[in-house]
């Protein structure tokens, strides 16, 4: 829809449209200049008709007779050159005909100038003038289109007609023909051109306006087509989603009623793992959302690929060894790339945990490979396979093939969406290949990075959080309570609470000094986290503080310093903030 509207409105000019709009303006002339010739060859005879009666009295009807077949032939190879010209496509040949055909008339209509007004009286005279001189401002209407045809057949009309004057009539009166008929040629000249700029500009509103609805068209297009795959999205993702929430309120009864031992340990490993499929059907429908919004943006750095592929390794290992697959990484030391650590764990970990669903037995294979200044993640497995009929949509967001009905795949359908577009944000790609029930290898492209000068410091063994009295505020009870359990389980003493107001009076009721503040952006339905730290820091200090939220924020939603942790959160990343470095 967003991408529908953006083109819709960008009427930014695009190379080549001066061109295709000179285009436009010459087929628009050309087809009036043809028309109106036609209607100008009726009118052409009328005013001949009219001339013919001075004409045939000063001369006789032999050179009256001359004189219209020569104007009536020259009206008629003119339209058929211009037609034949137009049928061929050429249409500057159409304009260079019309001017040539004009010059060429202008002079046949106003030949009785010289070779008539010698023999005629001085009415007869004045009588053709004038109709020679109205025939020439009506010419506009029908050459106008054209200016420069209209010039040269109006100069030729006008020379004539003052050669006429010059070769039959006294000085004074030539004089004054003159001196009318100059001023006249600049007012239809100028007359001429402010017509064909009126239609120059006419085609190019026309067009304009036709490009809107074509635009407009497409929009809505894009719009009805997005409002369907919604619609198919929320019939059948609506079962999806309800699926392991339902799961895991059973299995948390069920864990309450277990007394301890291996059968409850088995419950607690299947309610973690109904966990982590509801986080990820969530985090799809955010990124998403943040696609759409045009809010997720990539903060690329040189990264190891070793150790992120070492670390999907180890949180599928589990998984794996429970089906019966094996699960292999291969990867050269020393690999980097120009990445954002937190897309690539993303789409790495979406890559691999597809691997898994639709591998019921046998091997995953995660291979790295380098080659000129590219880096390509393959993962490769001996699974179920994707019919070809749905190869070509598995990449498109909420679809979900055979495959996934044959092994029961939990999921929405946005992983390989999700994944494919981070992959064009961070300048790469990902691409498919597969054979129904003989797998999958899917490879996942980016740009090489540079690795650092000096070899990586031995990890740092695990330790506790450097802060010791957090405050958390959060008005979403399941979420405060989860939180707080996490971060007493670490050692902290926590001040829990729905608002900062509630927060503020616990730690003064319990004297309580805090070093950290951990709060939701959004409380209630005004407050916001911001606010919230800042009322703490009024009170203790220029506390250290974190934002954890699900909306799309940017750095400008958020005090200098104070680092934004989205929703859902992962117990390693709370980890990485507060433990110490």
């Amino acid at each position: 829809m967003h991408t529908g509207m953006r083109r819709l409105f960008s009427l930014q000019a695009q190379p080549g449209d001066e061109v295709n709009g000179r285009s436009r303006v010459l087929r628009e002339q050309t087809d009036l200049l043809i028309k109106q010739a036609r209607t100008g060859f009726v009118t052409a005879i009328a005013a001949a008709s009219l001339m013919g009666i001075p004409m045939v009295r000063a001369t006789g009807w032999a050179p009256f007779l001359a004189w219209l077949a020569a104007l009536l032939i020259g009206y008629a190879v003119r339209q058929r050159l211009m037609e034949r010209a137009q049928a061929s496509g050429s249409l500057e040949q159409v304009l260079r005909i019309t001017v040539i055909g004009s010059a060429a008339l202008g002079l046949i209509i106003t030949a009785p100038g010289p070779l008539f007004f010698p023999y005629a009286t001085d009415e007869s005279r004045a009588f053709l003038t004038m109709i020679h001189l109205a025939w020439a401002t009506a010419a506009v209407t029908v050459l106008g289109v054209y200016p420069p045809s209209y010039k040269v057949y109006l100069t030729c009309s006008m020379f004539n007609l003052g050669l006429g004057w010059v070769l039959s009539a006294r000085d004074a009166d030539t004089a004054v023909f003159l001196a009318a008929t100059v001023p006249l040629w600049f007012v239809l000249t100028r007359f001429a051109d402010r017509t064909g700029q009126l239609i120059e500009e006419s085609v190019n509103i026309r067009h304009e306006r036709e490009t809107l609805v074509q635009r407009l068209q497409v929009s809505l297009a894009e719009t009805e087509a997005a409002q369907r795959a919604r619609s198919r999205f929320l019939a059948s993702a609506s079962h999806d989603l309800l699926q392991p929430v339902h799961a895991l309120l059973l299995l948390s009864g069920l864990s309450r009623d277990l007394p301890e031992g291996a059968r409850r340990e088995e419950v607690l490993r299947q309610l973690y793992t109904t966990a982590e499929s509801i986080d990820s059907m969530f985090r799809g429908l955010l990124d998403l959302a943040r696609f759409e919004a045009g809010t997720l943006q990539p903060q690329l750095t040189s990264m190891p690929v070793a150790h992120v592929l070492r670390s999907v390794q180890a949180a599928y290992q589990a998984r794996c060894l429970e089906k019966g697959v094996t699960l292999t990484v291969e990867t050269p030391p020393g690999v980097y790339v120009h990445a954002d650590p937190a897309m690539f764990d993303r789409i790495v970990r979406n890559l691999v945990d597809n691997a898994v669903k639709f591998t019921p037995h046998g091997e995953i294979t995660v291979r790295c490979q380098t080659r000129d200044d590219t880096v390509t993640i393959e993962v490769q497995d001996s699974g179920v396979g994707i019919a070809a009929a749905d190869l070509q949509h598995v990449q498109e967001a909420f679809y979900r093939g055979s495959s996934a009905r044959e092994v029961e795949a939990e999921g929405v359908g946005l992983g390989l969406a999700n994944g494919t577009q981070m992959a064009q944000l961070l300048h790469g790609g990902i691409s498919i290949s597969s054979i129904a029930g003989q797998g999958t290898c899917v490879r996942f492209t980016l740009p090489a990075g540079v690795g650092p000068q000096t070899p990586p410091q031995a990890l740092r063994e695990r330790k506790k959080l450097r802060f010791h009295c957090i405050v958390l505020i959060e008005d979403d009870r399941n979420a405060r309570t989860a939180t707080q359990m996490w971060l007493q389980e670490r050692g902290a003493t926590v001040v829990a609470a729905a608002s900062a107001q509630a927060a503020l009076a616990d730690c003064e009721a319990r004297q309580i000094q805090p070093d950290f503040v951990l709060s939701d952006y959004k409380l209630g339905d005004t407050d916001t986290g911001t606010e919230a730290i800042a009322l703490l820091r009024a009170r203790f200090g220029p506390l250290p503080a974190a934002i954890v939220s699900g909306e799309a924020l940017t750095a400008g939603d958020l005090p200098a310093g104070v680092p934004l942790l989205t929703k859902p959160l992962r117990p390693e990343r709370l980890e990485k903030l507060l433990a110490p470095d």
